[in-house]
Parts: C-alpha cells; sequence; structure tokens
C-alpha cells in the first residue's frame, strides 16, 4: 500500500484493461512529496525568559527546537517597544517571529519574568 502521509518512494500496482477484454498488472513508481510549507511543517517550542531588574531582554535564543528546525531558519524578536519594563519587576510577553528557508514564518509568544534580587538595602 501507498501512504500518502508519509512521504517517499512507493512501488503501486495497476490494472490494465484492454479493448477485447484482456487485462494485464503493471507496477508503477509512486513518489509521495510533503508540499507544506516549512511553516505548517515545523512548530517551534520557546522557553521563558527570565532577567533581572535592569538586565537586557534577548529572546532569540529562546526557541529550543532549533537543532531540529531547518538550516537557515532565523529567530527575530519583534516585541513591540515598550512591552517589556525591564525597571519594574513583573511578567511580561515578548514575541519572536520564526523565518524559514521557504520564506514563511511563524509568530510566537515568550513569557517573560523580570525579577528584582537586590537587597533591600540596594532597593530602598
Amino acid at each position: 500500500t501507498i501512504d500518502t502521509n508519509t512521504p517517499g518512494n512507493y512501488e503501486g500496482v495497476i490494472e490494465v484493461t484492454y479493448p477485447d477484454g484482456t487485462k494485464d498488472t503493471v507496477k508503477v513508481p509512486v513518489e509521495v512529496t510533503d508540499n507544506r510549507s516549512d511553516a505548517d511543517k515545523y512548530e517551534p517550542t520557546v522557553e521563558g525568559e527570565k532577567v533581572e531588574i535592569g538586565g537586557k531582554v534577548d529572546l532569540t535564543d529562546n526557541v529550543t527546537n532549533l537543532p531540529t528546525l531547518p538550516q537557515g531558519t532565523t529567530i527575530t524578536d519583534v516585541t513591540p517597544g515598550g512591552t517589556i519594563d525591564t525597571n519594574t519587576p513583573g511578567n511580561y510577553e515578548g514575541v519572536i517571529e520564526v523565518t524559514y528557508p521557504d520564506g514563511t514564518k511563524d509568530t510566537v509568544k515568550v513569557p517573560v519574568e523580570v525579577t528584582d534580587n537586590r537587597s533591600d538595602a540596594d532597593k530602598y
């Protein structure tokens, strides 16, 4: 049988019926290809970002399965300016754009936690 859900080369069998009623069975090569876009084939997974108060947020290294994505995939932080306030402790949400070699893209939200581990003496 030919598995049309799995790309690869298969051998199919067809039956040919001639006008005089005779029949032949013929083996034919069948190639199943995956024509989905990279964005449809792959699902980037991310881990949250933790940053100290006053620190710099870098979300471009938060894709945990980057090695399994196609070579040439790029990550861009597209978080709107002012969305994450690193001077105020709390939970925020950043956004990255994953661009695949075929030009298709996935947009992924990344949780960001800004923490304040300063001593009380340093805070006040």
